[in-house]
């Protein structure tokens, strides 16, 4: 076996055994260099100039005296020298940057990528060698390029051949080996384009433009209009995230026994329902109306759910239970000791129930917690009844199971009405008297339904073929449906326009949809990062915080280096959750995020190898564990859901760390249980290729045992003797006032006075967990130059308080105010009056200009705006503007128009941005092409508080119900004078559509002229400014 150069990556030259010849450092270097061009002839003297440049002559010649002398001992005769020359380098030295460029001519991209293990000498940085590091930049530079191109052909030749996924992945193969390539960027761009993945796009957008501002790039031509593309794409999958809600049909025979059994449970007969069907047939829907129906203002429903992650967390769903069952009114009523039962079930409980924990006992704890929950049970129906509805049976852990089924076996009185949901297949509660309900497919008809219950149809034979084969398609499986529609709608072949449904063919819109398998289909289609996020939920089996998300998300390829995953941008995690959403995958409500669907995480699993599960199990107990360490005393529930994950993961070390706290939790509520009693209790066992004894050890030993119920009081002498220093401890440790929403701008609010200014947005602030159970929030001024005039104390309850009615007096142009809270360290918050030179007056609350733009090599300024285009030529840029908002809106969007052609099908929304803000800096991509008669023509970039672009660019008010178009105030229609004179203000006043009997301060309004009979024209203003385009032949 020959010697091996390796030079992609870390450099190293390897003996034929396979074993390092030469450490990195000048002998590998000048290898190295000598190699990439075998005849190359160096003297000496070029050699101590290549690397020895900071050296005086002789020493450097002593120097490549003895490097050489190093390298022909390491090569013997393939290391060519004569007389003071360094003449070639013999075939019996075989280099990966030969091999590399040899796959790269034969436009194999799939070694090249194999073979391209990192930038060229990566980690060379040598002492006066300022010459060969200027060779060895170009040389980096010219092989990232080559792996570029050999990919990007690669890439076009499977899109053109229908082979996505080989694309996708041939892509991002290239992204995680060259991440800062701005070609691999454009590429990602293109590729996820014509994927039809327009918000991937978007997002790498997004980062090609970070990478460009963060190495001070201009972006070449190409790729800034790659970037404008990106900006005007348009999915309805993802931009506009069409809600596809299928109508509840076919349901009405199960839906009316589930109501029978409810209407006797009010006249006091309990009642056991048990439903049962196929994965996504609509039980959950099923029980989600049910639950609607049934919770009404004289009656009480409960739906709780069972997590498929909690299956090996004994009493994990009970405990869920009896949370939301303590919530109820009569649930103080039950004894003393089903209430201790019940808190030691329930830890949070106890803040409600105000009792201590019942210790454990191996034999009698599972018989005592299932009679307190009888007990619990028929305190909360003494008065009313209850709906209880239990979601997903199937995925409930065996101790709840058996003490739910105890329960209900006695309950046999209470006006209850209990329906629990499963699939086939799994057992179901031995109680008296159980009804089943089996839920069957749904019939073509009532398929066909559904579908058309999701938006407008065209009435032609080719639609009704397409919704009929379709329905075939999905058996029956309300689920399936759902996930054909969508797999169309992300395909971009299916759009949802104004609530109607088209498609440039139908017959290929079919061929679409009826494979097989659409859910797997579209999780393929997920890019790695996307599966990553998805793959941690799945083994989650429970809803996920946002931050421990993204912290697992983060530490992905820290976690084990060789899974060659590049770790994700923290700025792309909430853009990807909201792709992911958009794409009905996920759900998120602000603060957990969850699967759509179970079928979801176990079609995930099956696609995915054991090895990736262990890893995303090993980076989600990691976050877990980092956010117990922050989060203060963690609960068993969490301390228990960390350690599954990590035994899952098997990394023994860690689920040591964890159960060691664990112990001392339940210690903590009077648990005597040993230290392996808690471990086996908790996980269910110890998975396969876990040591026992490793975990066990970790837990202190004077912890391990079992306890005498009595030992506890061995210890009260020491407790009492430390309340002091706890005392000092828990002032020092004080939490400080969280602020959730800091205010960005002062609005004069002169009913108050001179000087007194309204904050907006509202300051917001939230009271610690930590701190007092309620306490009020108040705010004075840190410095003399401002005063508090009105809204300085509010009061906090358990959520955030919001200082709407908080008015200050400045006497500068900024201010300085402390936020106080009891039991908190306060908060100092800074406001500035003054908007960087910009005035509102009284009305113009928004207002944008020009910063600078690109139209290929057309570069435009304020002072130099205009534009120049061919008769018919496509134009496509990218334009910066910026602009101030102190208006309270919903909505604020940036919208564009030429000011030729139909400006209903010219003009373009672009996105809504943010309001309040001060001079936000926005890019806004622009297309267009140019008018077919030569002149002088503008293209009017806006900013307006409307729900969407149409009604600001058909001067339409949100008080209308929709656009209203060619009413002569059509944006595009306004005159040169009137867009010069936004250029200069950087706001315009124009009529808009209002209601007829909308009220507006008396001469806004026009009386002569009507849009319509309903409405009227009444003055409004926006932030505007035009840009010029001169269009030549």
């Amino acid at each position: 076996m020959p010697i091996l150069l390796r030079t992609l990556g870390a450099p190293s030259l390897l003996s034929e055994a396979n074993e390092p010849v030469l450490p990195k450092g000048k002998p590998l270097a000048l290898l190295a260099y000598c190699a990439a061009d075998r005849r190359r002839k160096l003297s000496r003297d070029e050699c101590a100039a290549l690397l020895w440049s900071d050296m005086p002559t002789e020493r450097a010649r002593h120097s490549v005296r003895q490097v050489i002398w190093r390298l022909r001992r390491a090569l013997g005769e393939d290391f060519i020298t004569r007389d003071d020359l360094i003449t070639g380098i013999g075939p019996g030295l075989v280099t990966d940057r030969e091999q590399f460029l040899e796959a790269v001519h034969s436009d194999n991209a799939e070694l090249a990528l194999s073979l391209y293990a990192g930038p060229f000498l990566d980690g060379m940085e040598l002492p006066g060698g300022e010459e060969f590091d200027d060779w060895l930049q170009y040389e980096r530079h010219r092989l990232q390029d080559a792996l570029v191109q050999v990919v990007e052909r690669a890439a076009e030749r499977a899109l053109h051949d229908e082979r996505r996924t080989t694309a996708r992945a041939l892509v991002e193969q290239l992204a995680e080996r060259v991440p800062s390539h701005l070609g691999v960027r454009r590429l990602a761009i293109e590729t996820a384009l014509a994927l039809g993945d327009t918000a991937s796009a978007r997002q790498e957008a997004d980062a090609l433009e970070a990478l460009a501002h963060a190495d001070g790039t201009v972006l070449p031509a190409r790729v800034a209009q790659t970037v404008a593309r990106a900006r005007m794409s348009f999915s309805p999958a993802v931009e506009s995230a069409p809600d596809i809600a299928l109508d509840f049909v076919g349901r009405d025979g199960p839906f009316s026994e589930i109501l029978g059994a409810w209407r006797e449970v009010q006249r006091g007969t309990p009642r056991v329902l048990l439903v049962q069907g196929a994965a996504g047939i609509g039980k959950s829907r099923l029980l989600q109306v049910v639950h609607r129906r049934c919770a009404g203002k004289s009656t009480r429903a409960l739906l709780v759910r069972a997590n498929a992650g909690e299956q090996g967390v004994p009493f994990g769903y009970a405990s869920a239970l009896v949370r939301a069952l303590t919530s109820l009114p009569g649930a103080l009523g039950i004894g003393e000791a089903s209430v201790k039962e019940l808190v030691a079930l329930d830890p949070a409980s106890a803040a409600s129930l105000r009792a201590e924990p019942a210790p454990w006992n191996a034999v009698e704890s599972p018989r005592r917690r299932a009679l307190a929950l009888l007990d619990l049970l028929q305190a909360v129906t003494e008065q009313q009844p209850v709906a209880l509805l239990i979601d997903d049976w199937h995925w409930m852990d065996a101790a709840s199971r058996e003490m739910i089924t105890v329960a209900l076996g006695r309950c046999e009185s209470a006006p209850l009405l209990v329906v629990i949901a499963s699939r086939h297949g799994h057992e179901l509660p031995a109680v008296r008297h159980p009804e089943r309900v089996t839920l069957m497919p749904l019939g073509l008809e009532d398929s066909v339904e559904a579908l058309r219950s999701t938006g407008a149809w065209p009435s032609t034979p080719e639609v009704t073929q397409f919704l009929t084969i379709t329905a075939t398609a999905s058996r029956g499986v309300p689920l399936e449906l759902y996930e054909r529609l969508t797999l169309a709608v992300e395909s971009g072949l299916l759009q949802l326009r104004e609530g109607e449904w088209h498609a440039a063919s139908w017959e290929a819109l079919a061929h679409e949809v009826t494979g097989a398998s659409p859910l797997a289909r579209r999780l393929l289609a997920c890019s790695r990062h996307e599966r990553q996020l998805l793959l941690v939920l799945a083994v989650a089996g429970t809803p996920l915080s946002m931050p421990v998300l993204q912290d697992a998300l983060m530490s992905w390829s820290s976690k084990d280096p060789s899974l060659l995953h590049s770790p994700l941008p923290r700025e792309a995690f909430d853009a990807m959750v909201a792709v992911l959403e958009a794409k009905a995958l996920l759900r998120h409500d602000g603060r957990y995020v969850l699967l759509v669907h179970d079928t979801i995480g176990e079609g995930l699993l099956e696609q995915t190898g054991t090895e990736e599960q262990r890893h995303a199990h090993g980076v989600l107990a990691m976050a877990q564990e980092r956010a117990l360490n922050a989060g203060g005393a963690p609960t068993a529930d969490a301390l228990q859901a960390a350690l599954l994950h990590a035994l899952q993961a098997g990394d023994a070390p860690q689920a040591g760390r964890l159960l060691a706290r664990l112990v001392n939790a339940v210690r903590a509520r009077g648990d005597a249980r040993s230290a392996r009693t808690v471990l086996m209790d908790s996980t269910g066992g110890i998975p396969r290729g876990i040591d026992e004894a490793v975990v066990l050890r970790a837990v202190p030993l004077w912890q391990r045992g079992a306890r005498p119920s009595g030992w506890a009081l061995g210890v009260v002498g020491i407790a009492v003797s430390l309340a002091a220093l706890v005392i000092t401890w828990r002032a020092s440790a004080a939490p400080v006032v969280e602020v959730l929403q800091a205010p960005s701008l002062a609005v004069a609010a002169p009913s108050y006075g001179d000087n007194v200014f309204r904050l907006t947005p509202a300051l917001m602030v939230a009271r610690d967990t930590r701190g007092a159970d309620s306490a009020f929030v108040k705010v004075r001024s840190l410095d003399s130059n401002a005063e508090v005039v009105a809204g300085a104390v509010a009061y906090a309850g358990n959520g955030p308080v919001s200082l709407q009615s908080l008015r200050v007096r400045f006497q500068d142009s900024v201010a300085r105010l402390v936020v106080e809270m009891e039991g908190h360290r306060p908060a100092v918050v800074t406001v500035r009056r003054d908007y960087n030179g910009t005035d509102l007056a009284v009305g113009r609350s928004i207002k944008a200009s020009l910063l600078e733009g690109d139209f290929g090599k057309q570069h435009i300024t304020p002072t130099a705006r205009t534009v120049r285009a061919r008769v018919g030529e496509d134009v496509s840029g990218v334009v910066q503007l910026q602009y101030t908002s102190v208006l309270i809106a919903a909505s604020v969007w940036v919208s564009y128009t030429p000011s030729w052609g139909d400006p209903q099908q010219q003009g373009r929304e672009v996105l809504p941005v943010l309001t309040p803000t001060l001079a936000e800096i926005i890019d806004v991509p622009v297309q267009f092409v140019a008018p077919s008669t030569p002149g002088r023509y503008w293209i009017l970039v806006t900013v307006s508080a409307q729900p969407s672009g149409g009604f600001t660019l058909s001067g339409t008010s949100w008080s209308v119900e929709r656009p209203l178009w060619n009413d002569g105030n059509d944006l595009a229609q306004l005159s040169t004078a009137q867009i010069e004179q936004a250029n200069r203000e950087g706001s315009i006043i124009t009529p808009f559509a209002y209601p007829k009997g909308w009220q507006r301060t008396p001469g806004e309004c026009e009386t002569d002229r009507r849009p319509s009979p309903d409405t009227k024209f009444c003055l409004n203003y926006l932030g505007a400014f035009g840009i010029p385009v001169v269009v030549e032949r």
